[in-house]
């Protein structure tokens, strides 16, 4: 997760990747009425990977905005913002 978010900081229970696995095996119990191991595991690693993908995509929209010129020298792209 460190490596996907570049922040050393970053952890899958503070960014909600624990609580989608959760709320994606509650789904599946409650609304679709699974009860095997086996696709309850299935349904907590679709819900963990969906939100790694959001999180990764917001992410990565940010990256170009002001906060990343403070990182590094100031530059023309800087400038604009």
């Amino acid at each position: 997760m460190r490596a996907v978010t570049r922040n050393p900081l970053a952890d899958p229970g503070l960014l909600g990747v624990d609580a989608a696995a959760s709320a994606a095996v509650v789904f599946g119990i409650g609304v679709v009425g699974l009860a095997g191991f086996g696709s309850l595991v299935w349904f907590s690693f679709v819900g963990a990977a969906l939100t790694t993908v959001i999180v990764y995509v917001l992410g990565a929209s940010g990256r170009a905005g002001p906060g990343r010129c403070a990182a590094r020298r100031p530059g023309p792209r800087c400038a604009r913002a």
